[in-house]
């Protein structure tokens, strides 16, 4: 039995013959191209939004819940330049006494 979709194309093909199939097609895949590049596009000028429990200059601490995704995370130290670290201490950087918990940091390089 043939799905709705290749029914629909079925009846093009019979009434438009094999170009006016290849223009519907054509119009269907290429606005899916199209908006997929838009998507795309939109994502690599939104600035990454992720939430930040304590920023220093040289580190931020993202998280010390590390069972969610560590993905964007991730991506958001990458994008800002640093090094992501998914068992970071949670301490500020100057701290003599500091809890041994993970959490997912960002190791920013030093800025003068």
């Amino acid at each position: 039995m043939l799905s709705s979709q290749s029914r629909w194309f079925a009846v093009v093909a019979a009434t438009f013959g094999g170009v006016g199939l290849v223009v519907v097609l054509y119009l269907l895949f290429a606005g899916t191209h199209e908006s997929r590049r838009e998507v795309e596009q939109v994502r690599s000028t939104q600035q990454l939004r992720v939430p930040i429990l304590r920023q220093y200059d040289t580190k931020i601490i993202y998280t010390n819940d590390t069972s969610t995704d560590a993905m964007p995370f991730s991506d958001d130290c990458r994008a800002r330049g640093g090094t992501f670290n998914r068992c970071g201490n949670i301490c500020a950087p100057a701290s003599e006494v500091c809890a041994e918990v993970c959490a997912y940091t960002c190791e920013l390089p030093v800025t003068p």
